[in-house]
């Protein structure tokens, strides 16, 4: 069984603070690729990756070495598992998994790297949106590379509570149903025949997402 008791992760684009992975000794070091790095920086982190994956190695941090790649329905997302695979990284951080789907075609872009090195690349799984959390047992289950997952409650918060799906849902336990669903975020103002209530005025002013709010 794998065991993460500790995790550190730091911009890709940022080798000052990655150098100093190999000397705190954790059991998951995290290449960020994701939120961490800029839009701009991304294309030269991700040139820059081999070149930290083996300075890392040459300072003695042989095992527990992640990149977090962009979400799967990212751009980004197929050239950061790539680069990921051709550096030789431990594993991939995978945010914001909604399917069994997505994790299979990340497994499909490591294989050949993995037949190269002889070994199988681990991946750690963020359920962050509806549609994760509605899937979470069949993506838990559907490949042995799968040695982790998490939750990140900021992110499913936002996909699931931010301020226009506020504007737009009774209750969490339908704005879970539609966002499970891969829908939109509907806004009930603009069904035909419902009265508008005033107050909604100044929750769209100022609401923000874990506001509670009389809706």
């Amino acid at each position: 069984m794998e065991i993460i008791r500790s995790w550190l992760i730091a911009p890709a684009n940022r080798p000052e603070y990655i150098g100093k992975f190999a000397t705190l000794g954790a059991d998951c070091s995290v290449m960020d690729l994701e939120d961490g790095t800029p839009g701009q920086f991304k294309q030269a982190a991700r040139d820059n990756l081999p070149n930290l994956v083996k300075q890392l190695r040459a300072q003695g941090l042989s095992q527990g070495l992640f990149v977090r790649t962009n979400h799967p329905r990212s751009e980004h997302y197929a050239k950061d598992l790539a680069v990921a695979a051709g550096a030789a990284a431990d594993g991939v951080v995978i945010p914001k998994l909604g399917s069994v789907a997505e994790l299979r075609a990340a497994v499909e872009i490591l294989a050949p790297a993995e037949a190269a090195l002889g070994r199988q690349f681990k991946i750690i799984g963020g359920i962050e949106s509806a549609l994760g959390v509605l899937n979470v047992s069949e993506i838990a289950f559907c490949d042995p590379r799968l040695v982790a997952l998490y939750f990140g409650a900021e992110d499913f918060a936002t996909d699931l509570l931010g301020p226009a799906a506020l504007l737009g849902y009774r209750s969490p336990l339908r704005a879970f149903a539609h966002r499970s669903r891969g829908e939109g975020r509907a806004d009930r103002r603009d069904r035909p025949g419902r009265p508008r209530d005033p107050r909604r005025r100044a929750l769209s002013a100022g609401c923000q997402p874990g506001t509670r709010s009389w809706l």
